[in-house]
């Protein structure tokens, strides 16, 4: 998945990125979207992703 990859390398690059996206998987991680709400504020932007 391309997003996917993005990230990684988005993480690589940025040791503040990467911190964001494991307190977000780790926030997110067997929780339903309902749950994860509160989450999202703390999730990282991807690069070129749009909703």
């Amino acid at each position: 998945m391309s997003c996917t990859s993005e990230c990684e390398d988005q993480a690589d690059a940025d040791s503040g990125y990467q911190e964001s996206a494991a307190a977000c998987t780790e926030c997110v991680s067997d929780r339903t979207c309902k749950e994860a709400e509160p989450c999202w504020t703390s999730c990282p932007d991807l690069p070129g992703a749009s909703m």
